[in-house]
């Protein structure tokens, strides 16, 4: 255990910035959002425009980087050794050089690095309090989804987009994707939680998160929920003496097969006879237009293949092709569109990271790690056909980087203390 000094050192202030950010984005932007075009990026690009979004987040990022600058040592120590992250930081602001509107592109660093010094210092009060993780994340995002259920049902003029409900965010698709994060978090609290009584609260809020996800209509959050629903289990049932070998081989398998699936199912739909099933869910075979999008976007690739658009939200592709929104329904081509292949590969390693992060830690925290795994796998099953990559204020985009950071804390802070003490375990996460 820590020392109180120490403890007293890692205060929960540390949370107060990522809480602000998770929670303005789920909960309080649907309100004032009057574009006309309410897609993910539509409202990403207007959140960073719009004068309150810019003291409410502004403050939260002022916080974050007082609090490591107090912190500084520790801050570059585990910092240092994220080099994705830090190839990625540098590469966004570097993307100025190319763009036709270099200070969106500083705008959005500035909002990268807000986000991810939020991030950083909560991991480094989590890491302490281990056992927080899940219930915060089931706890919160299981409040704002009840929020936006009551919205939807007492004030329809705000929480009702057409027959679909969207509660108090931005729209339906928005309000999926918290769905998506609260059913996996309440899961998750289930599976690790020792105490009866949390456990009976994350199946309420499982419950209602998932009844919500219904009538919020979106289909692909409705893709990730089942696959989280269905996978955890089955990631879960595959520990034995080879663990690190069954957890990696099913993984893969589970990925491959829903990526087979879901890649049939968006380009050639006919090949599973799902023609009438994309009738009877209110699609076409196009997927209500984004195959037409995915054209424009392989046309902009085309254009500028390794170094992208720069990160001006679409700005300058705009000016060369007749875009309908601000993202692409697809957020790996609109990440190659706006950041090129060299953006693409910075991304994906992030992505690495957290899978050799997990790998790691899987073995002392296997319950956790699962459920790590089954919540970035998701995330990237959402990105056929919705956009939360590198999106600053995208609630799956934070909660992708949150677990690259607490799981690289956590590796580092176990090394620490298995040293100091010969493996002591953290807190009351569940050692198995």
């Amino acid at each position: 255990m820590p020392t109180k000094q120490h403890s007293n050192e890692v205060s929960i202030v540390h949370m107060l910035p990522m809480l602000v950010l998770f929670f303005n984005s789920a909960i309080g932007f649907g309100f004032y959002n009057s574009t006309a075009d309410s897609s993910n990026a539509t409202v990403d690009l207007a959140m960073q425009q719009d004068p309150s979004q810019l003291i409410i987040r502004g403050s939260a990022y002022l916080l974050a980087l007082i609090l490591c600058a107090k912190n500084f040592d520790s801050f570059f120590r585990n910092v240092i050794h994220r080099w994705a992250f830090l190839g990625m930081a540098l590469y966004v602001i570097i993307t100025m050089m190319w763009s036709a509107y270099p200070v969106k592109v500083v705008v959005y660093w500035g909002h990268f690095i807000g986000v991810s010094l939020s991030l950083i210092v909560a991991s480094r009060y989590l890491v302490r309090h281990a056992s927080l993780f899940f219930p915060l994340f089931s706890y919160g995002f299981g409040l704002a989804v009840t929020y936006s259920m009551m919205i939807s049902l007492i004030v329809p003029d705000i929480g009702l987009s057409g027959e679909r409900w969207q509660g108090s965010t931005a729209n339906p698709n928005t309000l999926g994707a918290v769905c998506l994060i609260s059913i996996w978090a309440s899961l998750a609290n289930v599976v690790v939680s020792h105490g009866y009584r949390e456990k009976m609260i994350s199946v309420l809020f499982l419950v209602i998160s998932v009844v919500t996800l219904y009538y919020s209509g979106s289909k692909t959050s409705a893709i990730a929920s089942v696959f989280v629903i269905a996978g955890m289990p089955v990631l879960l049932s595959m520990r034995g003496h080879d663990l690190l070998r069954k957890f990696a081989i099913g993984a893969v398998w589970l990925w491959v097969i829903l990526m087979l699936f879901v890649g049939i199912w968006l380009f050639s739909p006919e090949l599973l006879g799902l023609e009438g099933l994309l009738g009877a869910m209110g699609k076409d075979a196009s997927l209500t237009g984004r195959t037409y999008l995915w054209d424009d976007a392989m046309t902009l690739i085309g254009q500028k293949p390794l170094f992208g658009w720069s990160f001006d939200h679409h700005m300058s592709a705009n000016e060369y092709v007749e875009v309908k929104y601000t993202h692409f329904h697809n957020g790996y081509l609109d990440l190659i569109v706006r950041g090129g292949v060299v953006g693409a590969i910075l991304t994906s390693a992030i992505i690495i990271s957290i899978f050799m992060n997990i790998r790691r830690l899987s073995g002392k925290y296997f319950h956790m790690s699962i459920s790590y795994m089954t919540i970035v796998l998701a995330i990237l099953l959402h990105n056929m056909a919705e956009v939360s990559l590198v999106r600053n204020s995208n609630n799956l985009w934070m909660t992708l980087m949150m677990i690259y950071f607490f799981s690289g804390y956590l590796l580092r802070y176990s090394k620490r203390k298995k040293r100091k003490n010969n493996g002591g375990t953290i807190d009351d996460v569940r050692a198995q």
